[in-house]
């Protein structure tokens, strides 16, 4: 089902709706959250207040951003009030890792280095390291991008420029 045919059932009958957005949805939510917490459980947490979230503010929906834009900024922001609450560094362990591949447009030789890269990310700073997740991990285009995080396309370009510049300084070891 695309956003419309989403949003049309959840208007005419919400718990069927619902499901059906669930099913959509539920992976690309987690994956986020994932990207983010580095933790099953935690990543787990934050998708069902996600779609807690949606369940009960989905009347305030009025269809001005496409429904996936919407719930990318709800997970966002979910993610964003985790870290608050939590306000500790994440550490990634190699059991969280390897059942969850990334990649930065590339393919990497060995799972190690695989960790090194997720671990890099998840030291940027809070506001790069959401737009490498969307643009690296989801595969948005920097106007999806900047339609979720609410910010101009240049501003994404200009952030997603120098969360490279730092993933490539801490990087730089891994370089040839």
């Amino acid at each position: 089902m695309n956003d419309v045919e989403l949003r049309t059932a959840i208007l005419l009958n919400k718990e069927e709706g619902f499901k059906n957005l669930v099913t959509h949805f539920q992976d690309m939510i987690y994956n986020v959250a994932f990207s983010y917490v580095h933790n099953d459980f935690t990543a787990e947490d934050i998708t069902q207040d996600v779609f807690i979230k949606i369940y009960c503010k989905f009347e305030t929906f009025h269809g001005l951003s496409s429904l996936s834009t919407w719930i990318y900024r709800i997970t966002i922001n979910a993610c964003h009030d985790y870290a608050r609450r939590e306000k500790t560094t994440r550490i990634i362990s190699l059991d969280q890792v390897v059942n969850h591949s990334f990649t930065l447009g590339q393919s990497f030789e060995t799972q190690e280095t695989k960790e090194e890269v997720r671990y890099a990310i998840s030291q940027l700073p809070e506001k790069y390291r959401g737009i490498v997740i969307l643009r690296y991990l989801e595969k948005l285009s920097c106007k999806e991008i900047s339609s979720i995080l609410q910010c101009s396309i240049s501003s994404v370009e200009i952030n997603l420029f120098r969360a490279r510049k730092l993933l490539k300084k801490s990087l730089e070891p891994l370089i040839l």
